[in-house]
């Protein structure tokens, strides 16, 4: 999840071409955040690939990753991205990365700063105000995008912009500042919504030989 899940965060991408209005041109930022949390309600798992570009605020330095996100109801989540493994159960959360040789345990507790990438893709909290700022055609399907701000001043998360598909009604892309000033830009591709998640898949096997570091 700059940061990705902590499994609270999953950061977002910038975009080109102006379009013309999508079909429900009087939509409002309310409508649309509704839509999408009516779209959410109807699913039980997604799937989707992702990049992940990221600019450090004070250094000015920037990187990208690549990686795939699953997502079951029940707070269950899969990240693989950048030579890590990130699994909740809901319950417990595992961070494997295999360069180190070691597994970090710890419970999985959503009230945590951040956002869950399911929060990205599909609710806004209401700790955002979100405001209507325009369109945009990504690969062909035109988007709405909306502006949140943050009502609280010390969020880790201050603002984000987010590209809603008026097709699925599900974020495409993201892109977000936090309290250091660093953007994390997130475009999402391949999103398949309610594909078989068997719950194995929200575990984390332990390798042989490697350290456990259990936080919980």
């Amino acid at each position: 999840m700059a940061r990705i899940v902590r499994i609270g965060c999953l950061a977002g991408l910038l975009a080109a071409g102006w379009c013309a209005r999508p079909a429900d041109a009087a939509l409002s930022a309310s409508d649309v955040t509704q839509r999408v949390q009516r779209q959410y309600g109807t699913i039980r798992s997604v799937s989707a690939d992702f990049v992940q570009t990221s600019r450090l605020g004070p250094t000015n330095q920037s990187g990208q990753v690549k990686g795939r996100i699953l997502l079951k109801k029940q707070n269950k989540v899969r990240v693989e991205m950048g030579g890590q493994v990130i699994v909740s159960d809901g319950k417990s959360v595992w961070v494997y990365v295999p360069e180190n040789q070691q597994v970090l345990v710890s419970r999985a507790d959503r009230r945590r700063g951040g956002m869950r990438p399911d929060d990205f893709l599909f609710y806004y909290s209401s700790q955002y105000a979100p405001t209507l700022v325009g369109e945009e055609t990504l690969d062909g399907v035109p988007h709405y995008i909306l502006r949140l701000i943050s009502k609280e001043s010390g969020a880790d998360v201050q603002e984000l912009r987010v590209w809603v598909d008026s097709k699925q009604w599900c974020t495409r892309k993201v892109v977000y500042t936090d309290a250091t000033g660093s953007t994390v830009t997130i475009m999402f591709s391949n999103i398949r919504l309610n594909p078989p998640l068997p719950d194995a898949t929200f575990v984390l096997p332990i390798p042989k030989g490697v350290e456990v570091v259990d936080l919980r």
